[in-house]
């Protein structure tokens, strides 16, 4: 999908950040292969790095929590990919989910973090406490 809208999404100017989440290739059938599958996001990553000012990130976020696991099976077959595609000779793993994410290049970053799970009214409590990150910085005045 990402080659059917590469010309209008690199020539917009307004487009600040795209973020890939390519931990979703794991959780969906898809008739590609992950090498192909990466392959085309990456490109495209590196076109807007060289051409354009927007910045582009690989989200991996499908590492276990506690009490959810994620689907992780192909995360060394991911690195294998990126490594390749950008000369980095091996991705730590432990420091993607320590830091904000690591840069592949001048505007392309991978980012890692546990897995996301969208609130459910029908699932099981995880927790009584919480803290909505959008609103933080909301102004109230």
């Amino acid at each position: 999908m990402i080659n059917e809208k590469k010309r209008i999404l690199l020539s917009s100017p307004a487009l600040y950040k795209i973020v890939f989440s390519i931990h979703s290739f794991e959780a969906n059938s898809s008739e590609k292969s992950l090498e192909n599958y990466l392959n085309s996001i990456i490109n495209f990553c590196k076109i807007a790095d060289g051409m354009t000012n927007i910045i582009t990130a690989l989200r991996l976020w499908n590492y276990d929590k506690d009490y959810l696991k994620g689907n992780s099976l192909l995360n060394a077959d991911i690195f294998n990919i990126i490594e390749k595609a950008f000369d980095i000779e091996e991705i730590n793993a432990e420091n993607l989910l320590s830091q904000r994410g690591i840069k592949l290049s001048d505007k392309i970053y991978l980012q890692g973090a546990q897995r996301f799970e969208w609130p459910d009214l029908n699932r099981d409590e995880i927790s009584q406490k919480a803290f909505c990150y959008g609103l933080r910085d909301r102004d109230t005045g």
